[in-house]
């Protein structure tokens, strides 16, 4: 692990981080890596705007093999405060995509951010619509959400795993789509 500090902010790099990085460069194109991870980082930078808008510091930024987390050094009092920051990655993706692809440049780029920003959109416990619908149920308090919101994402566990399947068998095999849906299933069953 790599540790230093920016500013009073931890920055920790994992060996998942660099391991996940060296299987993808060997087995997939190295350019398109590279620009879903600038989009990665505009998505996090999206999240990062809001918290310092909000006058919330990051207290540690973690690169690891599910991607980039950033752990807030206050709670967020207000629920609208919380979904606008868990909304902002995805919004910077999704508009960030929307303008190139509009502008006709930067093709690949575009089509990365857009289906970054959708699919952290998704309600898994370790993106951002996850942690959205998370904290739509907790303000509800009752335990019969909280049921529901777990058996819904263990459907759309199974779903993924179907759809990443039908993907493998009857288009190209994609090496970090395998990876996503490993990493996806595992961390919902196992969390």
């Amino acid at each position: 692990m790599i540790n230093f500090k920016f500013k009073k902010t931890d920055i920790s790099f994992l060996f998942s981080f660099f391991a996940l990085f060296a299987v993808l460069f060997y087995s997939d194109n190295s350019f398109k890596i590279l620009i879903a991870l600038l989009a990665c980082f505009l998505h996090e930078a999206g999240h990062l705007a809001v918290m310092l808008i909000y006058d919330c510091k990051p207290k540690r930024i973690l690169f690891y093999g599910g991607g980039i987390k950033i752990i807030p050094n206050c709670r967020l009092l207000s629920y609208e405060k919380d979904i606008a920051v868990n909304f902002a990655g995805c919004f910077v993706n999704i508009i960030s995509g929307l303008i190139t692809m509009r502008l006709g440049v930067f093709e690949d780029f575009s089509q990365a951010s857009i289906v970054i920003g959708i699919f952290n959109l998704l309600p898994f416990s370790n993106f951002d619509g996850g942690h959205i619908i998370k904290l739509f149920f907790e303000r509800k308090e009752n335990e019969k959400y909280l049921y529901l919101y777990k058996t819904s994402v263990k459907v759309l566990c199974i779903a993924v795993l179907f759809a990443g399947i039908y993907s493998i068998v009857y288009f190209r095999v994609n090496v970090s789509l395998i990876v996503t849906i490993c990493y996806i299933i595992i961390s919902e069953l196992f969390s």
